[in-house]
């Protein structure tokens, strides 16, 4: 019955949005994705890397890319750099993944070692995935975002200025505004 009500959940809004082949099979793709990983005898969650590039895969890519084709459908006129977004969009949202699963493996990586839980991180020890996350995660994160940021500048034109803004603020406010005592 409960998954019965997610899987309902999780496909009602496609009464209303359109349903193509490719949103489908995205869909599929979706609801493929959380079953292997989580469920035995699949569960690819307990299996190193593959674990980590599947949940980058369900968490971030192909929820990105199905909605900007979903709503991308919707549009009166089609967007000419659709395929470009959507190219610098899913490397973006998949590097963002796995610096994601990754800093989430190192904060679980006690309870995943006391639990028996074969992760990544339990593997490959907590040292080695940050080394990674440190060298090759967060600066191939960075550079995939810099190109979404040039795709998207090309449309939204101030979307950099914009972006460096904010960056700005942030660190001024963590520097200055959000100082912990002592």
């Amino acid at each position: 019955i409960v998954l019965a009500i997610f899987l309902a959940a999780a496909l009602v809004p496609w009464r209303v949005l359109p349903l193509t082949p490719v949103t489908a099979g995205l869909l599929a793709v979706e609801l493929a994705l959380l079953v292997v990983y989580g469920f035995p005898p699949f569960r690819l969650k307990e299996r190193g890397a593959l674990g980590v590039v599947a949940d980058s895969l369900y968490a971030h890519t192909v929820p990105a890319i199905l909605a900007v084709l979903t709503f991308a459908s919707l549009a009166a006129e089609p967007y000419r750099r659709l395929t470009a977004f959507l190219l610098a969009l899913g490397c973006w949202q998949f590097t963002l993944g796995l610096r994601n699963i990754a800093l989430h493996q190192l904060r679980d990586y006690p309870n995943d070692v006391a639990s028996g839980t074969r992760t990544l991180a339990t593997e490959r020890g907590p040292e080695r995935l940050a080394l990674v996350l440190r060298r090759w995660l967060v600066p191939a994160e960075i550079l995939t975002f810099l190109a979404f940021a040039v795709v998207v500048s090309e449309s939204i034109t101030l979307f950099v200025p914009a972006y460096l803004l904010f960056v700005l603020l942030t660190m001024a406010k963590t520097r200055y505004v959000t100082k912990r005592p002592g």
